[in-house]
């Protein structure tokens, strides 16, 4: 949630230049978060609009990683990222996991 303070300076922002700025600083801050809580090795799923795909994290590089997808690697942006963790899925377990209302065994 916001902060008032926050939300009050925000409602300042007079160009799309200004707003473009606070979007580019946004989103730097959350692949600094991102980076700080992967690592190589760690279950990830890609988050694309309509899906989400299962994979495991190779490499971390500055602003994306290196992520082994269906047989392939892939450069995945950090902001793509999302746990498994929060699932109950961890590296190397085979469980049931419903991903938008369809069945996969990951």
């Amino acid at each position: 949630m916001l902060s008032k303070t926050l939300i009050k300076e925000l409602s300042k922002i007079q160009t799309p230049e200004q707003l473009a700025e606070v979007y580019n600083f946004g989103k730097d801050v959350l692949d600094a978060l991102a980076k700080a809580s992967f690592k190589a090795g760690d279950s990830v799923f890609v988050v694309q609009k309509t899906k989400k795909t299962f994979g495991t994290i190779i490499e971390i590089k500055q602003k994306k990683a290196v992520v082994q997808m269906r047989g392939q690697a892939y450069r995945v942006p950090l902001s793509m990222l999302e746990s498994t963790d929060d699932l109950g899925v961890s590296n190397g377990s085979k469980k049931q996991v419903k991903i938008l209302n369809k069945e996969a065994n990951i």
